[in-house]
């Protein structure tokens, strides 16, 4: 018994190591961006969205919008397909934020085809994911959309969500 709760406690320590590892990166890679360091900023929010990391994801989806050329010493392109690619990716694992830049691309048709229902879509989904900005962007798309447009993206919704479970 003592060893297993011994073990437990190491895993979870290790867990909140590996956590805290991956958010002084996160917030390394910001501070870079900031400073107008996109190689490094780049490289190191891909490495994370490499590994899974929602954040790194999403910051690199949006690093990629519009699919602008960054470069300090190495080049890198960033298309707008790779830019709704890592933002999807994101989303995927609920963050709030990359859904509504997709909700966004939808509605706009910039990085993603116009699609109403799948804006709908994306920004019900913000909301329901429990992003308070998400209930008033929801509530402005609404007012745009003809009443078959919301069935539709709600319909989408609740199929998306019956595809990633909580």
């Amino acid at each position: 018994m003592r060893v297993k709760v011994f073990s437990i406690v190491c895993g979870l320590i290790t867990s909140l190591l590996v956590e805290s590892a991956y958010a002084d990166q996160l917030s390394d890679a910001t501070q870079a961006f900031e400073r107008k360091d996109s190689s490094r900023a780049y490289e190191t929010w891909h490495r994370l969205a490499e590994q899974g990391d929602a954040e790194a994801q999403f910051q690199l989806g949006e690093m990629c919008a519009g699919g602008r050329l960054y470069s300090a010493g190495k080049g890198f392109l960033c298309s707008t397909k790779d830019s709704r690619i890592w933002t999807l990716k994101a989303a995927e694992k609920r963050h709030t934020k990359a859904m509504l830049s997709l909700s966004m691309r939808y509605l706009t048709g910039l990085g993603a085809p116009e699609d109403f229902a799948q804006a709908h879509m994306w920004a019900n989904l913000a909301t329901i994911n429990g992003g308070w900005d998400a209930r008033n962007d929801l509530r402005d798309l609404e007012e745009l959309l003809s009443p078959e447009q919301i069935t539709e993206g709600q319909r989408l919704a609740r199929e998306w969500l019956d595809r990633h479970p909580i």
